[in-house]
């Protein structure tokens, strides 16, 4: 129940050295953490919470090391100039360039199957794979 008050004082806007010192507990803060590389520091469920959070945004998660209390402090935006990430997205659109082309294809076979009530001669099939075997 303190655990939860602490949250809704936090996401009230109140100081987290003294929230965390009414429970008896210190802060501990974290160099910036990443969406996929954060676990590690911080619990993967914990994580999602936060990043669903918004600024300031305090969540908590119960484990079995006890309850750990989380608050988004800042949010830095990507530089979509830099060359890494820059290759990182060629690499994601011709991922789902990819993706979609199969897609597509795999949608127009199969329009073409029903428009023409295309079917399977099972017997054929085994006819023609025992012939080869």
């Amino acid at each position: 129940a303190q655990a939860e008050e602490a949250v809704a004082a936090l996401n009230g806007g109140a100081d987290p050295a003294a929230t965390a010192e009414g429970l008896g507990a210190a802060v501990e803060t974290l160099d910036p953490i990443r969406r996929t590389g954060g676990v590690g520091q911080v619990d993967a469920n914990l994580l999602d919470l936060l990043f669903a959070a918004e600024t300031g945004g305090a969540a908590l998660l119960r484990g079995a090391q006890g309850i750990v209390i989380g608050q988004v402090q800042e949010v830095i935006a990507g530089d979509l100039t830099d060359p890494v990430v820059a290759d990182q997205i060629k690499a994601l659109d011709a991922q789902l360039d990819a993706t979609l082309g199969e897609d597509l294809y795999a949608y127009y076979a199969a329009a073409l199957q029903d428009r023409a009530e295309a079917g399977v001669n099972e017997a054929a099939m085994e006819q023609a794979l025992n012939a080869l075997r």
